[in-house]
């Protein structure tokens, strides 16, 4: 029976690790940048950040103009987004977005690694219409398990040799006026990254666990803890100081714990009875 029970803590694990999970996301319904799931952070970028909030089939969305003129700063201007993945892989991100009919109609995708190089992903193909759509987009593993991450939404000109802005349609280029939309905005992982242990004699116990589980290490900071289920979805979030967590509220079942302190990340995986 023992067997038994170990091959079924396994193969939940197994299943847990394949599951997908939402990082940091933006819907922006409370009419401010500030993530509503996670933690993440928005900023504007080349000057962009005139914000209006519009409605968006019953909820709303973020839009913003100020982009340079005509003919310069092809590459400059736009949206950023960033997020610890410290303890994730197989990041993606995905987004609703639309253009006022005076905008660029030409989006490029940048992501960064160190927090100030830059690298291209994709583009649009100039392909932003004036109704929404989504966009999905899928990164590299040097994003997984990155405390520096983050990526960028920026107005280009035609990459096929053009030297100035294409509006979205009709009424010509207007960098002050044309805006950009974006809505549902989420930031993603496929799986969990099983970190090493780089918390200094890090401990979790007792496991199995009934009621409380609690954590130690030989540092003395505040410690965070996400719980994540088998199906990678976040069941809880706290903060602690080498103390106990109560369990007692969620259902018997093998869960990960995410710890961070002072920078530095461990996972652990638990079982309730």
């Amino acid at each position: 029976m023992k067997k038994l029970y170990t091959l079924l803590v396994c193969l939940l694990f197994l299943n847990f690790t394949k599951a997908q999970g939402t990082i940091a996301g933006w819907n922006f319904n409370s009419s401010n940048t500030n993530a509503t799931t996670g933690t993440g952070t928005l900023s504007f970028i080349g000057g962009t950040g005139s914000v209006v909030y519009i409605n968006n089939s019953g909820t709303q969305a973020l839009g913003f103009a100020d982009f340079p003129a005509l003919t310069v700063g092809s590459g400059t201007a736009g949206i950023r987004f960033a997020t610890s993945t410290v303890g994730y892989a197989g990041i993606s991100i995905s987004f609703d977005t639309y253009g006022h009919n005076q905008s660029s109609r030409w989006q490029q995708y940048e992501y960064t690694t160190n927090g100030s190089t830059w690298n291209v992903l994709s583009n649009n193909n100039g392909g932003l219409s004036s109704s929404f759509t989504t966009t999905t987009l899928n990164f590299p593993a040097s994003c997984d398990n990155n405390p520096n991450f983050a990526f960028r939404i920026v107005s280009i000109f035609n990459p096929s040799g053009g030297t100035q802005y294409e509006q979205v349609q009709g009424g010509g280029y207007n960098g002050s006026n044309g805006k950009w939309y974006f809505d549902n905005v989420g930031i993603a992982f496929a799986t969990l990254k099983r970190t090493e242990n780089n918390i200094s004699n890090l401990k979790v116990y007792p496991n199995p666990a009934t009621t409380v589980v609690n954590i130690t290490s030989d540092g003395y900071a505040l410690q965070t803890v996400e719980i994540f289920n088998v199906l990678g979805k976040k069941v809880a979030t706290t903060k602690v100081n080498h103390d106990q967590i109560n369990v007692s509220s969620l259902p018997k079942g093998v869960y990960m714990l995410k710890i961070s302190e002072e920078g530095k990340t461990a996972t652990r995986k638990i079982v309730i009875e």
